[in-house]
Parts: C-alpha cells; structure tokens; sequence
C-alpha cells in the first residue's frame, strides 16, 4: 500500500465523550420574559478535543425561572454541539441561570447566565371617576 492509499484509507474518529463546554450564548441579556438573542449552545469532545456526535444534554433553567425549548435532552451533532432552540428568562428582572447536563463529562453542568431587563415603565392613567371620588371627601 502506498502513503496515498493509507491516507484515503484512514479516517480519524472521536473517542469516547469526556468533556462539555460552553460553544455559544453566555452572558447575554434580554427584556423579562423575553428568548435571549443567541441560543445557548455546548460542545461535547474526547480527551483530544475532537468533536463527538450522539451524546444527549439536557437543558434546564435555574435561577431566575423562565423556560427553555426542547425540554427534552438534545443530541449532539457531527460537529458535537448541542443547542437550545430559545431560552426565554424568568418574569422578574434580574439574573437568570440555565445549566446543561451530560452524565459525568468533566465540565459537567455547564452554566449559562443571563439578566433579566425591566421593560420600558408606562405612565399609569388615572380615571376622571377615580379622581372625583377622592376629592368629593
């Protein structure tokens, strides 16, 4: 076999999972209630840092409340990330948390953060019914 058999031959593979970490959509920021801009997003590798294709994290939302979408744990691709569809963060403003799970992968859970903003105030209305009442005492 010549050096150029051998090496159409060869295909480097991945190893087992050993690792998990964050590839996208950390320190973000969004209005209360509202999907953070970019979808979080891990990247699970061998000892060599090579991507891993099949392994199953699960998303879920701590601090802060909110919802993220699937709830149901997400594959890993050929490239080895696994990605949230939306992460939308809790009602109240403040800091959000949504941790990604995979077994016992060193990096394991991994923390994404975000804060929640208040939306923009509005001049509360007084009715004229309100406004007569309390003046007619």
């Amino acid at each position: 076999m010549n050096r150029r058999d051998f090496l159409t031959r060869t295909a480097a593979t991945a190893g087992a999972a050993s690792q998990i970490a964050v590839h996208a959509g950390d320190a973000q920021s969004a209005r209360v209630g509202t999907a953070v801009t970019v979808p979080p997003a891990v990247i699970v590798a061998d000892q060599h840092g090579n991507p891993v294709a099949g392994v199953a994290v699960t998303f879920a939302p701590g601090t802060g409340g909110g919802s993220v979408n699937p709830t149901t744990p997400v594959i890993t691709g050929a490239d080895g990330i696994a990605a949230v569809t939306t992460w939308i963060l809790g009602t109240v403003a403040g800091p959000n948390t949504l941790t990604a799970t995979s077994g016992t992968l060193v990096g394991s859970p991994v923390t994404f953060t975000a804060t929640a903003t208040a939306g923009t105030a509005t001049r509360p209305r007084l009715s004229r019914a309100a406004s007569r009442s309390h003046s007619s005492r």
